[in-house]
């Protein structure tokens, strides 16, 4: 892990280097149905310069990582929160693969000038919402609880 903004987040060792992953490894296996990745935000409409752009959330079952399917990929992002939902499933490791990254140079929603992957925080969680997500009311009358708090344990990157 590099010491990308003194412990303040997360960042690739290298430039231009993906796919680039942060393993986590929770303290023990929990139920979870959510990832929310904290990236760079976008700066104006559209536009964003270092949030990452493409990515896969992954799992490790049977000793090997598997992505969440359509749940666990995200595409094309220029937001700076990615909510990932998907059916809730016990795990005890968590990857963030990152394919991609944003420079602010996109003319093409699949368009990748890569650079360094950056991400600010992630939270794990069970929702407790019945899935598939079926509206904002009945989210709303739900709550999350957020699992381990923030003390997973980083085993390896890239």
């Amino acid at each position: 892990m590099r010491d990308w903004g003194k412990g303040h987040g997360w960042q690739n060792a290298k430039r231009h280097e993906y796919p680039s992953w942060l393993d986590i490894h929770l303290p023990r296996a929990e139920e979870i149905d959510a990832v929310v990745v904290q990236t760079f935000p976008e700066v104006s409409h559209g536009v964003n310069w270092a949030g990452i752009r493409n990515a896969d959330i992954q799992v490790k079952y049977e000793g090997k990582w598997a992505t969440l399917g359509e749940a666990g990929s995200m595409r094309a992002n220029v937001k700076g929160t990615i909510v990932q939902r998907f059916a809730p499933m016990h795990v005890d490791e968590l990857r963030i693969l990152v394919l991609g990254v944003n420079t602010g140079q996109q003319e093409d929603v699949f368009y990748d000038d890569d650079d360094f992957a950056r991400i600010l925080q992630v939270g794990i969680y069970r929702v407790h919402t019945p899935y598939p997500f079926v509206d904002e009311q009945v989210s709303a009358q739900w709550s999350a609880v957020p699992v381990a708090g923030w003390r997973f344990i980083v085993t390896t990157c890239r």
